[in-house]
């Protein structure tokens, strides 16, 4: 206890307590000490009285009130009593000691050995006092926020029409029909220059030179040229194998069914001689061909006489295929697990040919004046390409030169050949798992010109020119899987019309036009093939003997297929 705190007369002087007050403190300390022991020895029979608890309390406070106040009638002792006192000091520190000791180990033991008592139950809950008198009132609150704004009125009426904008910039040149062709739409069952063709001035003549005037018969209509009369000419049943005489001055056509084998060199006329060539149709392999190639008759589309070469590395597909004078040659795609930029001529083996700058597997190609176009596909790191190469076939030595970059990435698109100069691009892939819809017209002249795009996003769909006027797309994959579904791009109209399902869905497959008549072939599940019908419907027409996809169809000659075996 710090006693230099306690008051005395003069504020300067320390006052030591009285010794009286020292006694008192100690009996006071006693008694506590035997209360609680009391206390805590009764705890396992009954619980204090609450009214005993009040008494003891209030006995406790009268005393240490009287102690304290006993204090102050002491405070004038001598001075001289400080030596006495300090060692009193000592004596009572070291009874309070003891005393405290005394309490710790009572306290202890019974704690450790008597449960505590229950506890007493609350008491009743006190009156609520009454309300106090109300304050004056506060200063006037800020002002509050504004309203929300109400709706907005009703629009005015519409000002009057802009001036017309100026005309758009022409569109693309579209491709000039064939020559002779008033009509784009093929004649019915017309050979369509599928027989070789040599040109006389004048008359018509026999083998023994005799001028040719029997089995000669006018074609109606008037023929503004040469060609015209020979597309004609050539679709009269039984004017193969003779010729069509063509005569400028009166715009007419006349066909022979006899022999015809030179012209007579009148300047008036133009003899076309017609020598029956027999084509084939070549099939190569593709994935699940296992290397093998077909060789088809046309019309019939009967099996042919000949046998192609077994491809030598097994399965083959995704690559893109021309016809040269040597015969089929073979780029690119993949074989032996592995993408490809090779290329392979067909013989009575396969021989390796000069390969493309840069590997590609599912490209596009098509004939481009003298030279073939590759175009987009996957390169050897499986990226989508944009780049295009072209192989120059006019050189003593063909070789590949870098061309025009496709409007975009793309591989397992379409390419059409419209004609010599114009080339029609649709759909493909940009990406894993992306159809494109876009759709271009491509001229050495305009470069690639967008037109409207397909109604369906699509890659691996199969395309053709059907009827000399009409892109036709069918089939492939698009984001619901591979479809059934058919269109057609109108070069007139430029716009896309739905054309009839094919008769399964399916990707990976080829279109091609032969005389006039669109055929699909295979895909992924199909060995079938199906020929757009004149009641424009799909009709079963032949089949393959092994199903393939991702292949190439071309229309070679039967003395070609002849130099396999």
């Amino acid at each position: 206890m710090d006693y230099t705190q306690l008051p005395g007369k003069n504020d300067g002087d320390t006052k030591k307590p009285s010794h009286l007050i020292l006694i008192l403190l100690a009996a006071v300390c006693c008694l506590a000490v035997w209360n609680t022991w009391l206390t805590m020895a009764q705890a396992n029979n009954t619980q204090m009285n609450a009214g005993l608890q009040k008494e003891l309390m209030e006995s406790y406070l009268q005393t240490i009130f009287h102690a304290l106040h006993n204090r102050h009638h002491h405070d004038n002792l001598n001075r001289n009593k400080r030596s006495v006192l300090g060692q009193l000091d000592e004596h009572l520190e070291s009874l309070t000691n003891l005393i405290d000791g005394a309490i710790q180990d009572a306290c202890a033991e019974k704690c450790s050995s008597c449960p505590a008592g229950p506890v007493g139950p609350s008491g009743p809950v006190g009156l609520v006092g009454p309300a106090g008198p109300v304050g004056p009132s506060g200063p006037a609150g800020a002002a509050g926020l504004g309203g929300l704004a109400g709706p907005a009125g009703p629009a005015g009426p519409a000002g009057p029409a802009g001036p017309a904008g100026p005309a758009g910039p022409d569109g693309p040149p579209g491709p000039p029909c064939p020559a002779g062709h008033s009509d784009p739409i093929c004649p019915v069952g017309s050979p369509h220059l599928d027989q070789g063709t040599v040109s006389f001035p004048g008359s018509c003549l026999d083998s023994h030179g005799q001028d040719q005037n029997t089995g000669i018969s006018q074609l109606a209509g008037v023929y503004e040229t040469g060609e015209g009369c020979l597309t004609a000419c050539e679709s009269e049943e039984g004017a193969s194998g003779s010729g069509c005489e063509y005569h400028a001055g009166t715009k007419t056509c006349h066909s022979h069914t006899h022999d015809v084998d030179t012209g007579n060199g009148d300047s008036g006329y133009t003899c076309y001689v017609l020598e029956q060539i027999d084509y084939v149709l070549f099939i190569g392999p593709g994935y699940g061909s296992n290397g093998q190639s077909e060789v088809l008759n046309l019309p019939s589309l009967t099996r042919a006489n000949c046998t192609p070469p077994t491809f030598p590395y097994g399965n083959y597909y995704g690559y893109v295929a021309t016809l040269m004078s040597e015969g089929p040659l073979l780029c690119g795609g993949h074989y032996r697990s592995t993408y490809q930029s090779t290329c392979h001529l067909a013989g009575k083996e396969w021989i390796a040919s000069t390969p493309m700058k840069t590997i590609r597997r599912g490209a596009e190609a098509v004939t481009l004046g003298d030279a073939w176009w590759v175009t987009g596909g996957f390169d050897g790191s499986a990226n989508t390409l944009a780049t295009t190469e072209l192989l120059l076939t006019n050189l003593t030595s063909p070789e590949w030169a870098p061309h025009i970059d496709l409007p975009h990435i793309l591989r397992h698109h379409c390419l059409v050949k419209l004609n010599t100069t114009h080339v029609f691009l649709t759909g493909g892939s940009t990406e894993l798992l992306s159809y494109s819809a876009a759709s271009f017209i491509y001229s050495t002249m305009t470069g690639f010109v967008r037109v409207k795009d397909m109604s369906t996003a699509r890659n691996g769909h199969a395309c053709s020119l059907h009827s000399d006027n009409l892109v036709f797309v069918a089939g492939g994959y698009t984001a619901r899987g591979s479809t059934k579904t058919t269109e057609y791009f109108s070069l007139t109209t430029l716009d896309w019309q739905d054309g009839p399902d094919l008769p399964i869905s399916t990707a990976g497959a080829k279109m091609i036009s032969v005389n006039c008549e669109t055929l699909f072939l295979g895909g992924d599940g199909n060995k079938k093939i199906f020929k757009l019908s004149d009641n424009w419907n799909w009709v079963e027409v032949g089949e393959m003997k092994t199903q393939r996809s991702y292949f190439e169809v071309l229309k070679i000659q039967f003395s070609d297929c002849v130099k396999w075996s």
